[in-house]
């Protein structure tokens, strides 16, 4: 979603980010105050005013949604949990959070401080537009950001999963049953239930009125969305099951090293007699140190006709540039890293003590195999 989007900044660290799809919305949320709410709350002013408050009022119904937004990335961070970044898109806004809750109460608090920041949010503006007062179209746009946001953290706490009040669900079924991944099936569920609900709305009312095919339209879309991320997040859970409590250390198997100093030529046949095919890597050492890690990807870059001339230390991967990742984290957590997703090998340490290295081919093949076992 972030390949499509307009990066803002950051706030509190965390990117922002405004997805191109949101510049229709913003235009329909400016026509929609612009053309009718505002004339209709505050008549008798000039159709320029109605169009400068428009544009300010859909400035900060975005505002609004990336407010909270920022609630539940705040808390997440509260738990040690990284947020990626934060996106706002034609259906409102996301935050990408780098993996689920830990615990119940966890789920829980991060959830539900959305729609409470909402509501207070929406109880400010009520009571910025009663302190301007008058039919004034400043106190009108203030009066609908704060009815919108009270809708906004109603709407949430439907127990559709994966909207907040669906999370919400999952963290009370999560806390009494004390498993997630039933909490999740139940909640994945119900959310499904809801958009399968949603869609069949949208459909009725295709055939009902011909003038609702604007508000059908969104019920399709809103439908179909929430069922591929309840699906989506079912599916999630079962990976997260399946490989939590797998250390990086347990994947390390023994490689046959090659030797900084010999030809590249030689040091290619013996890791071929070492694992019993070629490997894709192997470390290398000198005088009994590991100093590096010989890549078959880095040789594409060589032609065959100077390797006979090149020494392993010449086109290694120094271990410095390896990033360097103790034994004991977990391989689902290590997947949900974005930043350890985009290394090629890891250096799995134990007391920060090298112990062995994995390619990223090596944890995706053990997670697929670990997978289909399951």
């Amino acid at each position: 979603m972030i390949a499509s989007s307009i990066r803002l900044g950051k706030i509190a660290g965390i990117e922002i980010g405004v997805n191109y799809s949101l510049l229709l919305i913003a235009a329909l949320v400016t026509y929609q105050l612009y053309a009718f709410e505002l004339p209709q709350r505050a008549p008798g002013f000039s159709e320029s005013s109605y169009l400068v408050y428009g544009v300010f009022g859909a400035l900060l119904f975005f505002a609004s949604i990336l407010w909270h937004e920022l609630a539940h990335s705040l808390m997440a961070r509260f738990y040690k949990i990284r947020v990626r970044r934060i996106v706002l898109f034609f259906l409102g806004g996301v935050a990408e959070i780098e993996q689920e809750p830990r615990k119940a109460h966890q789920e829980f608090w991060i959830a539900i401080l959305g729609p409470i920041s909402s509501v207070v949010l929406g109880g400010l503006f009520l009571g910025a537009g009663s302190l301007i007062g008058g039919a004034t179209v400043m106190a009108e746009v203030f009066f609908w950001l704060g009815l919108i946001n009270i809708l906004l953290a109603i709407f949430n706490m439907i127990p559709g999963f994966p909207l907040d009040g669906g999370r919400v669900l999952r963290a009370a079924i999560w806390w009494i049953s004390g498993s997630y991944l039933r909490a999740t099936r139940w909640a994945s569920y119900i959310g499904q239930g809801f958009a399968y609900f949603l869609i069949l709305s949208g459909i009725v009312s295709l055939f009902v009125n011909t003038l609702l095919i604007g508000s059908a339209l969104w019920l399709l879309i809103l439908g179909v969305f929430l069922l591929n991320a309840a699906k989506g997040h079912l599916q999630s859970a079962h990976v997260r099951v399946g490989l939590s409590g797998i250390s990086l250390g347990e994947l390390v198997r023994n490689r046959m090293p090659v030797d900084a100093s010999w030809p590249l030529p030689y040091a290619i046949d013996m890791m071929a007699v070492g694992s019993g095919g070629v490997a894709s890597a192997a470390p290398v050492v000198r005088n009994g140190q590991l100093v590096g890690v010989l890549a078959l990807e880095t040789l594409q870059v060589l032609p065959r006709l100077q390797w006979g001339g090149t020494r392993v230390e010449n086109v290694m991967v120094p271990i410095d540039r390896v990033r360097a990742v103790e034994a004991q984290r977990d391989l689902y957590e290590a997947l949900q890293d974005e930043d350890l997703r985009q290394q090629p090998y890891l250096l799995i340490t134990d007391d920060r003590r090298p112990i062995g290295f994995l390619s990223q081919r090596d944890i995706m093949n053990f997670a697929e195999r670990r997978l289909r076992s399951t």
